[in-house]
């Protein structure tokens, strides 16, 4: 008589896993490879997310699980997951805007980058390539920021300067040589709030009354130190 020894199928599943490159994406892959011991073909697969092809690809982050059929309805579960960056590619910044309506830029922009995937490259539009910048005249300055995964986030900064300081002053003369009834009243627009005041005479309030005949100067400093 033949002697036959029967072997049972026995599949050996494993895959390669492309994770997600940008937080919230969906850009993920499974690669599913069946290897088999007396292999009964064809196989069939059914994927959690009702998918029946043997690799997955457009996933998003998360767990993911196929059941595997071959012809002769053994069947194995197979899980694998999907991973995504932690944090989402973020910028944050403070700036300082210019102190005064002048030829010196002193505007500045500080930016905070977080998230993603290291390493980060920076790029802002007037040529510099690091986080914070400096010598800042008034405008916009764009930063354009990609991660090690190709991610990209941008940001639009716009540096102020003050109007330019003037003043205004409404002069009262002495109505008689030797009176004291003078006043100046002083109007001051543009800098930036508040304004402090130091007159020759000394007096640091805004206007001046009770004056005699003489000559007065004033100096008008802005919350930025202009004057």
């Amino acid at each position: 008589f033949a002697a036959f020894t029967m072997k049972a199928s026995r599949l050996i599943p494993s895959t390669t896993n492309t994770n997600v490159s940008c937080y919230g994406g969906n850009d993920g892959s499974i690669d599913l490879t069946i290897n088999a011991i007396s292999p009964a073909l064809p196989y069939t697969y059914i994927w959690t997310n009702g998918i029946t092809s043997q690799d997955l690809t457009g996933l998003a982050a998360g767990p993911y699980e196929v059941q595997i059929m071959d012809a002769h309805q053994c069947q194995l579960f197979m899980g694998a997951t999907i991973l995504e960056p932690e944090q989402p590619l973020s910028i944050s910044y403070t700036k300082i805007d210019k102190l005064c309506n002048s030829g010196v830029n002193n505007g500045s922009v500080d930016a905070l980058i977080q998230g993603g995937t290291l390493p980060y490259t920076i790029s802002w539009d007037n040529g510099a390539s690091t986080e914070d910048i400096s010598g800042l005249a008034a405008g916009t300055y764009e930063l354009t920021v990609t991660d090690g995964k190709g991610c990209l986030k941008t940001l639009s900064v716009k540096i102020y300067e003050p109007s330019t300081l003037g003043q205004n002053a409404a002069i009262k003369h002495v109505d008689c040589k030797g009176n004291a009834d003078g006043a100046i009243s002083i109007d001051v627009s543009g800098g930036v709030l508040p304004y402090s005041y130091l007159w020759s005479s000394s007096q640091t309030q805004e206007d001046l009354t009770g004056l005699i005949a003489r000559h007065y100067s004033l100096k008008v400093t802005d919350g930025n130190g202009t004057n």
